[in-house]
């Protein structure tokens, strides 16, 4: 009570922080998730899916990849142990760049394009995020951090590669980037499709 008689106002200002908090916070999941799925990849549907496993999700760390219908591969960006930023424009293709990485357009002032390139960089995607997550699981192994079979093996079961490919690409593609996911050391992955609720 006042010294008036009247009532307190009750104070807001905890809870107008706490509804702040709660925006800012679905605000930084939602621009989360939006860097890890790309809304140009149109999945293909799936009469019939096996669902997915809350807690083995849990568990391992997922490497999310776009695959676009020409081909061309959206991925999230990563900071290495020594501070390097790789892919911040979040996409692997086959356009011919000058050693600026800058786009060199052909005669006809169009971006130039070279399925070579595409595998190539491929290849180096999947082997700096090898190394990547060998650099972070190092740590958690302790005495066996020094032996890279061990090592290789920890990683290779802590990681899910999550693919999602529009439903127009090519197969020749999705089996090229499955190939080199493997070649790189990674032996747990993910495609991701939408399910056909025509057919129940």
């Amino acid at each position: 009570m006042t010294s008036h008689g009247g009532m307190d106002e009750p104070n807001l200002v905890p809870l107008l922080d706490l509804i702040l908090q709660l925006v800012m916070f679905f605000m930084a999941i939602t621009s989360f998730a939006k860097e890890n799925i790309s809304e140009a990849v149109r999945l293909p549907q799936a009469q019939s899916a096996k669902p997915l496993d809350d807690e083995e999700l849990h568990r391992n760390e997922l490497v999310y990849l776009n695959v676009e219908e020409n081909g061309d591969m959206r991925v999230r960006s990563f900071t290495d142990e020594n501070g390097t930023q790789w892919y911040l424009h979040g996409k692997i293709d086959d356009v011919l760049t000058d050693d600026a990485g800058k786009v060199a357009p052909g005669p006809d002032g169009k971006p130039q394009h070279e399925p070579r390139l595409r595998r190539e960089r491929f290849d180096k995607y999947f082997q700096r995020v090898f190394d990547n997550r060998a650099q972070l699981v190092r740590r958690n192994l302790g005495a066996d951090a020094s032996d890279d079979v061990k090592l290789k093996a920890a990683v290779a079961q802590s990681t899910i590669i999550v693919l999602r490919a529009h439903q127009q690409a090519d197969y020749r593609d999705i089996y090229e980037i499955l190939s080199k996911c493997r070649r790189a050391g990674f032996s747990k992955m993910q495609l991701r499709a939408t399910m056909d609720t025509a057919h129940p």
